[in-house]
């Protein structure tokens, strides 16, 4: 028998055994490439957790503040002062005192207990206050902690808005030292048990939350750690994807071996999503607190913070507001699990799931009530800080809004426009109005409306709608008059004649005065009173335009002024806000201060930013502003404002002037006492006539607001050289009439025709 050949057969079994350990290396290669990738991809993914975590700067809006409100011994309508500010700071009603932001009402008198606050010159601990009140004056103040009588003491002011980041978050950040254990407790019961245990992932609590979605047949627990939920908000997108999911787990397990589980929960506390005003959106639980219940996170009781600790699953499905039901129920399982985890016995728990919701009827901590205002602040913001950092810094911004004084603003704009066009039959919402109200002395604006609508954001009247501005120029062009004594002084004469003037395009302007009237020879007094437009012309020309735009230049204009008669009659167009910067030189005796919203601004950690200094620049001559003023006071007892007088509570000095323009398409009027200047305009977007003048129309809205808003009479105290007449009879529309005595400088008038 022929012996077998091997030879083939080895060469056959080394190709196999080739192949084999081929194959076994491609896939030991692709082994390491693929343990090298993943281990590179780990290792990228912690270094984007360390620095991104580690160097999260969270974007925080800023906080927009009113004016602090000082209570003091000696203030007038104490009860309402401070029921006002108790009901928009949202102090509860609490007999026992227990805690900050709770009062109770003592006799005619009040104990509050005041929250502590961080204000741009100091800390003010919380403290317990009892006010003494007789006939609506505080007579004392005493300190319920320490025994200590007090003469004043400062309420927080109000949050009046946000400036919000361009991605709408809302949120103000929290230290777990912030954070009422019981919120914690809450959380970690229902959301994530083994939350101090696990690693960044809970198999035990995934299966749990499996098992029991699927016997109830509902989403009632979830299988995500508290660490993988915030890495989902914090660095992943909402998809729900494989690799989305691998990668929150992997992240989560990182998070952990990097930082402690306090800085995880902290970081969660300020992260997690919990509902939407708007278009901002609510992140953490400080916003949470302000939003749903209008108060401070350490202020809320038990059942609330369950209630807020339920949220987390879906803020959506579980609102409140939306849907009561569904976040009680949802509460009350939060309250169920804390009793099963040992957080709570159930006496207490019992006493929680009997608590109604208690949400607040408007969301709070969200939009301004008062946009004017608030469009103003942001603008004087943008002037020495970066738009980024108003939105993205979270600056407390302490403003000069009067909230008190704001909030009878626009009652008496909602209020009147109406009336007026019910009075006219108007149609409604066709007029619009606007006001500004200012401290003059330092130049402080204390309110402003905007629109008819003072809650409606928009079309800004007060700093956005320039209209001519008609009489109220005339106290300009008479106290450039009255700056040369040698020949103008109250009882000079001036002619109130026809007059025609050739423009420059060769027509002939013909003005004349709103009856229809040439007065011929009249006072100064008496043309400056009843707001004779001819007698303004000739005075105002013979005086010369340069002249005239120079007063009105150092006053506070601003705006291109040509040097044509027609100015004289207000031809010029100027918003409520740039009037009000003139007369506030009037209202304080001849210095300007550049109107302003801001008082303070602190950065995130409270310290202050920039000081707004008062710069006071001298630009009249005070005794000729005292003259001009002096004649304002007039235009109530003798011109065109005489109406007022009728009212007791505006019965007093003031220095009024009304404005009105062509065809009486806009209505102005301009006011100050001591302490408050406040300047009207009503009119029509179209431009289009309206049936009123400066008296019938924005003289009754600043009537409404200056009645109901306390306010100090103006002090006409002579400065030097001015010198008093003796009681003086002027013929004045066709009458003999008591004057009383007028201020002069230089020589006494002794001589004029019309002394009767």
């Amino acid at each position: 028998m022929k012996k077998k050949s091997t030879k083939k057969k080895s060469v056959r079994t080394r190709s196999r055994d080739g192949k084999k350990w081929w194959s076994i290396t491609r896939i030991l290669q692709l082994l390491i490439i693929t343990i090298s990738f993943t281990a590179a991809y780990i290792i990228w993914l912690d270094y984007r957790i360390h620095t991104e975590f580690e160097g999260r700067k969270w974007t925080i809006p800023a906080r927009v503040y009113g004016r602090p409100q000082d209570i003091y011994i000696g203030q007038n309508d104490a009860n309402g002062v401070l029921d006002r500010v108790l009901r928009v700071n949202n102090y509860r009603n609490g007999p026992e005192l227990s805690e900050p932001g709770q009062f109770r009402k003592s006799g005619a008198g009040y104990q509050i207990f005041l929250r502590e606050f961080d204000y741009w010159d100091g800390h003010v601990a919380a403290e317990r206050f009892e006010i003494s009140i007789v006939s609506g004056t505080i007579t004392a103040i005493r300190s319920i902690d320490s025994g200590m009588d007090a003469p004043v003491f400062r309420m927080e002011p109000e949050l009046i808005g946000k400036i919000y980041p361009d991605h709408n978050e809302d949120r103000t950040l929290l230290t777990l030292d912030d954070v009422p254990v019981f919120l914690i407790n809450a959380l970690i019961a229902v959301e994530d048990r083994y939350f101090y245990s696990h690693f960044g992932l809970d198999f035990r609590g995934i299966a749990r939350a499996f098992w029991i979605n699927l016997i109830h047949a509902e989403l009632s627990q979830g299988g995500s750690t508290l660490t993988q939920q915030l890495v989902k908000n914090f660095f992943l997108t909402q998809e729900r994807t494989l690799s989305r999911k691998l990668n929150e787990v992997i992240m989560a397990v990182l998070l952990e071996r990097r930082y402690s589980k306090d800085e995880i929960l902290q970081a969660y506390l300020n992260e997690v999503y919990l509902g939407q005003n708007g278009a901002q959106g609510i992140h953490g639980f400080s916003g949470a607190a302000e939003f749903y219940f209008n108060e401070p996170l350490s202020e809320l009781r038990e059942d609330q913070l369950a209630m807020l600790a339920g949220l987390v699953r879906g803020a959506s499905v579980y609102n409140p507001r939306r849907y009561p039901d569904r976040a009680l129920s949802r509460r009350n399982l939060v309250v169920k699990r804390m009793v099963e985890e040992g957080y709570l016995d159930e006496n207490v728990a019992a006493a929680l799931r009997n608590q109604s919701l208690d949400v607040s009827t408007e969301p709070g901590g969200g939009g301004s009530k008062y946009p004017a205002f608030l469009d103003l602040a942001k603008r004087q913001l943008l002037v020495d800080y970066r738009a980024d950092d108003l939105k993205n810094e979270g600056l407390r911004i302490f403003t000069t809004l009067d909230p008190s004084i704001q909030e009878k603003l626009d009652q008496a704009i909602n209020k009147r426009v109406d009336s007026l066009e019910s009075q006219r039959a108007i149609k409604p919402g066709t007029l619009e109005s606007a006001t500004v109200i200012v401290r003059p002395v330092k130049g402080e604006v204390v309110a402003i409306s905007g629109s008819r609508n003072p809650l409606m954001s928009g079309f800004n009247h007060a700093l956005d709608a320039k209209r001519p501005i008609g009489s109220l120029i005339k106290p300009f062009v008479y106290l450039t008059a009255l700056s040369e004594p040698g020949r103008y002084n109250l009882l000079t004469l001036v002619d109130d004649e026809t007059i025609h003037l050739k423009q420059v395009d060769g027509s002939l302007w013909q003005p004349d005065n709103y009856d229809k009237i040439a007065h011929g020879s009249v006072s100064l007094l008496e043309a400056m009173t009843h707001s004779y437009n001819l007698a303004t012309i000739r005075t105002g020309m013979r005086v010369g335009m340069d002249k005239i735009i120079h007063t009105l230049r150092q006053a506070g204009a601003t705006v291109t002024l040509n040097p044509y008669p027609s100015l004289l009659l207000g031809a010029v167009e100027l918003s409520p806000l740039e009037v009000t910067q003139m007369y506030q030189t009037l209202a304080n005796g001849g210095y300007r201060v550049t109107l302003n919203a801001i008082l303070e601004v602190l950065d995130s950690e409270g310290k202050p930013l920039q000081r707004h200094q008062l710069d006071m620049v001298p630009a009249l001559q005070p005794e000729y502003v005292f003259l001009v003023n002096y004649l304002m006071t007039r235009v109530m007892d003798l011109g065109t404002a005489r109406q007022l007088t009728s009212n007791a509570r505006l019965n007093t000095a003031l220095a009024v002037k009304t404005g009105t323009t062509n065809e009486s398409r806009d209505s102005w009027f301009a006011g100050f006492g001591d302490d408050l200047l406040t300047v009207t305009w009503l009119g029509r977007d179209d431009n289009r006539p309206t049936p009123f003048t400066g008296a019938s129309g924005a003289m009754q809205i600043w009537a409404d607001i200056m009645s109901a808003t306390p306010f100090k009479p103006l002090n006409l105290f002579a400065p030097d050289p001015v010198s008093w007449t003796q009681d003086i009879h002027l013929r004045m529309e066709g009458r003999c009439m008591s004057i009383g005595s007028i201020p002069y400088i230089g020589l006494f008038p002794v001589s004029n025709p019309l002394s009767c």
